[in-house]
């Protein structure tokens, strides 16, 4: 029989860099000559994450249409098919940023049904540190139900990692691990950056040598829950362009998210993240929005030769109904387009609050199988 493959959640919320680790993490784990591949979450469908993660030459699924919780049977059909094409050891997925209750209703259901195909790493939920000060230390500027989700994904971690180490100062840094120590006690605590590489391995070790326990007792408030994933719109869409002359990754993945972002700045709207893939035959590169202030950071290489033909794909999350959330990224991609001289047409897009989750298990810490069992 086949050795279980080790499978590693990776939470937290909406900007907490989750893409950008769990691909630097992946390198970490093939340079050490260990299999990757890596499955992204979301509630809509056109994703940035795994356009990002296939342009980076990971092996990579995705679960639409609902969290990892809410399409269990899902993730195991999308796990059977990477695990089916080429051999794996190692299998990293990204929840969705707005999820909580991942230990109930995915970690336990794999242990407890199928404790011989998978072996859990710990759970690991990254906190970037601006969002930990806006949630925590900036009252009435985020919704209630959203900052009882932030706090629910940290008390749920049996790993927590601050991410973005590197744009943080040392002192800050101090300040910051002492507000986690509080919110979540006696939880590991790690820093790491996907952009300098520190911490990364360090990261890798504890999902390589250590054993999820799933024992914790979160205490969740469903309709808090609901409340909180509904506060948010969620948009997807996808993009064509063309300028004869040509046109540069850099130029339109910035003026696109400078409109976006100048829009939600002037709505007074709490933007949790925007992300634009821009992409030319010759290859592409992401540009993320974590705050409507700015400043977004690219991945990838955003200086390839210009092409009159581009093709983006662009991820949003605010705090706003569906509609107006549709209309103002309408109105920022006109713009963009007038402001670049180019054609720009929208090819697909979805604009939609999450509904009500609703897992497909959800088991208490006293279903798990005795120790020895797994």
């Amino acid at each position: 029989m086949a050795s279980p493959v080790l499978f590693g959640c990776v939470s937290g919320f909406l900007g907490a860099g989750k893409t950008s680790a769990i691909a630097a993490a992946a390198r970490t784990l093939q340079q050490r000559e260990l299999r990757v591949a890596v499955v992204a979450n979301d509630q809509g469908h056109d994703l940035v994450d795994t356009a990002a993660f296939r342009s980076q030459g990971l092996r990579a699924g995705e679960i639409t249409g609902g969290c990892f919780c809410c399409r269990f049977d899902e993730l195991l059909t999308e796990a059977d098919r990477l695990l089916a094409e080429h051999p794996v050891d190692v299998l990293l997925a990204e929840a969705v940023g707005s999820c909580t209750d991942l230990l109930a209703t995915v970690y336990r259901p794999l242990r407890r049904f199928f404790p011989d195909r998978f072996r859990l790493a710990p759970f690991t939920v990254l906190v970037e540190p601006e969002r930990l000060h806006e949630m925590t230390e900036a009252p009435g500027l985020v919704p209630e139900d959203i900052a009882y989700l932030f706090g629910r994904q940290i008390a749920e971690a049996e790993l927590l990692v601050l991410s973005k180490s590197d744009l943080a100062a040392s002192e800050r840094k101090a300040a910051l691990r002492s507000r986690l120590a509080e919110i979540a006690p006696g939880v590991p605590l790690l820093e790491a950056s996907a952009v300098t590489g520190d911490g990364v391995a360090a990261w890798v070790d504890r999902l390589l040598g250590e054993t999820a326990a799933a024992d914790g007792s979160l205490d969740v408030d469903y309709d808090a829950y609901a409340r909180g994933e509904a506060a948010l719109g969620w948009l997807n869409a996808t993009i064509a362009l063309r300028r004869a002359d040509g046109l540069h990754l850099r130029e339109v993945g910035e003026v696109v998210m400078e409109e976006m972002g100048g829009r939600a700045r002037r709505a007074g709207s709490f933007l949790p993240h925007a992300k634009v893939l821009v992409a030319s035959s010759q290859g592409s590169a992401r540009l993320s929005l974590t705050h409507a202030q700015g400043p977004a950071s690219w991945s990838g290489n955003p200086d390839l030769p210009p092409e009159p033909d581009l093709s983006a794909i662009l991820n949003a999350r605010m705090v706003a109904e569906p509609e107006a959330l549709r209309l103002l990224v309408e109105d920022a991609v006109a713009a963009a387009g007038r402001r670049l001289g180019a054609e720009l047409t929208l090819e697909r897009l979805e604009s939609f609050s999450p509904p009500r989750p609703v897992p497909r298990h959800r088991l208490p810490a006293s279903a798990m199988p005795p120790p020895g069992r797994y």
